[in-house]
């Protein structure tokens, strides 16, 4: 019993191995892309939640120095940007630790 390969069948072969090796690095690859959008959605929306703070907290101010609101509304709109600005850095450095 004898076994014949030629170039052209060795090579093939060769392919086929490179293209199955290929596709599944691909959907490791894309595996953690889909992770890392998600990551990337969650910090978008923090963002999102800290930037209408802020910009409520600014409106705030520029009605108070106006003089059409309470000086009081305005520190307790800060008090709460700030606190939602803490939540977010610690938030951040928890996950860092992780």
């Amino acid at each position: 019993m004898s076994v014949t390969l030629d170039l052209k069948s060795i090579l093939l072969m060769l392919m086929i191995i490179a293209i199955i090796v290929l596709v599944v690095y691909l959907i490791i690859m894309v595996s953690k892309l889909l992770k890392t959008l998600d990551h990337a959605n969650c910090i978008l929306e923090d963002v999102e939640n800290v930037s209408c703070g802020v910009s409520g907290t600014v409106s705030d101010i520029s009605e108070a120095v106006k003089g059409n609101k309470n000086v009081i509304t305005v520190a307790a709109s800060a008090v709460k940007v700030a606190s939602a600005f803490k939540s977010l850095v610690g938030s951040n450095e928890d996950d860092d630790l992780k």
